[in-house]
Parts: C-alpha cells; structure tokens; sequence
C-alpha cells in the first residue's frame, strides 16, 4: 500500500464573494446562518471537493507553508447541503486535535 499526500479544500459551485469590513460592519452577526437558509430553502447548496497533490521540495509537515498556486489539482468528491443543523457546537479543526481545547474556549466567547 501505498500513501500520498494531499491538501484539500471545497470550493462552492455557487462561487465565492467578499465583503468589505465597511459592509461587514452594518451585518448582523448571524447573517452567515440567515444566508445560509434562505439558500437551502431554495434548493441545495453544493461544494466540489478538490485534492491538492505536492512536488518534490514540498514542505509536508507545516500546513501554514504555502505551495504555489501551479500544483496539480484532482475534483476528488462532491458534497451537497440540503438542510441547517439545530446543533451550536459544531468545531471544525481539520489541523491539529491540540488545537482542539482553544477552539472550544473561542466558541463559548463568541456565544457569550
């Protein structure tokens, strides 16, 4: 067997946009979640899962590190969301399970 390293990240099939911390300032602080429902009452929300393969010289141990925008990408799956979860404590941490305990304290702060 063999194994292969990979970065990975979802890109939504609806694309992606920004707002300016001018913009940001007058939102409420749920608009995510609001967002988010109105979309899903509209019909799914879906997200293709892509695979990032390294090259030689690539650092592996240090998810920080960058690796140029060049490297090979493989669509490896795709997710899609029909409905919100009642659930508040969700934590995603896909890096480290030490962080894991930080994680937590900042989602109590920010419920607070």
């Amino acid at each position: 067997m063999t194994s292969q390293p990979v970065r990975y990240h979802w890109e939504p099939e609806a694309g992606t946009g920004t707002l300016s911390d001018g913009e940001e300032a007058g939102l409420d602080p749920d608009f995510l979640a609001t967002e988010l429902a109105g979309r899903l009452a509209r019909g799914p929300a879906a997200f293709t899962l892509w695979l990032t393969l390294p090259e030689p010289g690539d650092p592996l141990d240090d998810p920080t590190a960058l690796w140029p925008d060049r490297r090979r990408q493989v669509a490896a799956g795709r997710l899609e969301l029909t409905a919100t979860s009642d659930t508040d404590a969700l934590i995603f941490d896909p890096i480290l399970h030490a962080r894991s305990g930080a994680y937590g304290v900042s989602f109590e702060r920010r419920q607070a």
